[in-house]
């Protein structure tokens, strides 16, 4: 009977301790802690509330223990300048009750060095957001989202501070203040700054994008380290956005796979460079707990300070005329093989423009060469800059042979094919097609809107695609031009 006794005391003991109020050590009682701060429980129980892998909006300050290091410390720091620890609220107490400080920076915001910067015992404070990840069997983390969005605020690791232990900065007023040089552009008074952006993208699930395309203003806080590849190989440029230039804050946005002014391809890696002012438009997402643009082009810059760029006023985005997806460079930034199941996730969009696909191949395969739209499942096109006047659709198939235009059928409008060629004409804002009797395999969709009175010339490569002449559609293959039915005018 005594020994249960004791083994309940012992057990209640240790409850006792994991839930323990934290203990500030003597060594970070000069480090004026933010009064906000909170601990690891406080942490945790913001973690409870929220909807799986949605971040919070609001960064804070958490305080603990580092209970132990991840397994995977040295690979992140090497790979990434992030560490991977948790905390806990008392010192050794092995708790239950953790906080997973997941990918963060160092001090300040810089990338980590050394995987010995955190040890176990050290006593941590991060900042960042915070969030809930749950997992495929159903188990959840509590924990910051990850790749630096949080970063070490303060550590009694020496190691942290090269062996010198000045205090960080606290995180400054992040207000954007426009330069002089950018107030000429005629910025419209719609487009929001970095901290709005992130908060977008925060209500986002993650995977999801915002369906409206912004203009986001902010400086370059630093060059993404595939920048360069970027535009060897694509014309596209990464780099992250802050409100404040030089501030290097924890609240940044990711440019990710950006084109040029007027969405054309860069070609010079220096036309972005640390403390540029711009202006960035297109859609936004929630990619893992990274809050950035669309990738692949979709989004483009809309104006920069840097000269090499080109800081003339640019255009402003098309809402008519006729928009050419080609499926070996308009790819959605999504699995590449579509399940059917959450049909919003397999989508491209340009210029105004979504083409959707409830199950098929859309997006992010390096060797797609054409759209596919699988036997039974649909294609939707969709347009928020005015009525559809007509969809022409190029397969890699003639007539209703699997592969080929005839093995659509569609409600609404008017819908032939000849040949590889298959044309809806009509007026709508929103046509759905259906793979009726086979698959469908579609290499160029070209979708033209109503008010298609303006010359647009449009490549694809090196190659012109097409024209609108008199609001007429001419699609221009090789020597070729063919009119919207597929047939050859010159």
């Amino acid at each position: 009977m005594k020994k249960i006794t004791l083994l309940l005391m012992v057990a209640l003991a240790a409850i006792n301790i994991s839930a323990a109020t934290i203990v500030i050590p003597e060594e970070a009682n000069a480090w004026n802690i933010p009064a906000e701060a909170i601990d690891v429980l406080q942490a945790r129980e913001i973690c409870a509330g929220l909807e799986a892998d949605v971040p919070t909006t609001e960064n804070y300050y958490v305080m603990g223990y580092v209970k132990r290091v991840s397994s995977k410390n040295a690979e992140t720091v090497s790979q990434y300048g992030q560490a991977r620890f948790y905390l806990e609220n008392v010192k050794e107490a092995n708790s239950e009750e953790e906080f997973d400080a997941y990918q963060v920076h160092g001090l300040n915001g810089v990338k980590i060095n050394n995987p010995d910067v955190v040890a176990a015992g050290d006593f941590v404070v991060i900042y960042g957001p915070l969030t809930k990840h749950q997992y495929e069997g159903g188990d959840v983390a509590y924990q910051t989202p990850g790749k630096g969005a949080a970063y070490i605020w303060n550590s009694t690791n020496p190691k942290l501070h090269n062996d010198t232990a000045t205090t960080p900065e606290t995180p400054t007023d992040e207000t954007l203040v426009i330069p002089d040089e950018a107030k000429d552009w005629n910025i419209p008074a719609e487009a929001i700054d970095v901290v709005k952006a992130r908060e977008i993208c925060a209500g986002l699930a993650s995977g999801a994008t915002s369906g409206t395309k912004y203009y986001v203003m902010g400086y370059v806080k630093k060059i993404h380290s595939k920048h360069a590849d970027g535009v060897a190989n694509f014309g596209n440029a990464q780099f992250y956005m802050e409100n404040v230039q030089g501030a290097n804050s924890s609240n940044d946005f990711m440019a990710y796979q950006v084109y040029g002014p007027n969405g054309q391809k860069i070609t010079d890696v220096n036309s972005v460079a640390v403390g540029d002012f711009v202006v960035v438009y297109g859609e936004l997402t929630n990619y893992n707990g990274t809050y950035e643009t669309v990738g692949k082009g979709a989004a483009y810059i809309w104006n920069s300070t840097n000269p090499l760029l080109g800081s003339t006023t640019p255009s402003t985005p098309p809402t008519g005329g006729a928009i050419v997806f080609d499926a070996s460079v308009d790819q959605g930034d999504a699995p590449i093989y579509a399940d059917g199941v959450s049909g919003a996730q397999y989508t491209v969009t340009k210029n105004n423009v979504t083409l959707t696909v409830s199950s098929g191949v859309i997006g992010t395969a390096n060797s797609l060469t054409a759209y596919r739209i699988y036997k039974g499942s649909t294609l939707t096109v969709s347009s928020s800059a005015g009525n559809i006047k007509s969809i022409v659709f190029t397969c890699t198939a003639e007539n209703d042979a699997k592969q080929g235009p005839g093995c659509f059928t569609v409600d609404g409008g008017d819908y032939t094919y000849a040949g590889t060629v298959g044309t809806w004409t009509g007026d709508a804002a929103t046509i759905t097609f259906t793979a009726s009797t086979n698959q469908v395999r579609a290499t160029q969709i070209v979708v033209t809107l109503a008010n298609a009175t303006a010359v647009e010339d449009v490549t694809v490569g090196a190659t012109p695609v097409k024209v609108i002449e008199n609001g007429q559609v001419l699609i221009i293959r090789g020597e070729h031009i063919y009119n919207v039915l597929g047939a050859q005018v010159k």
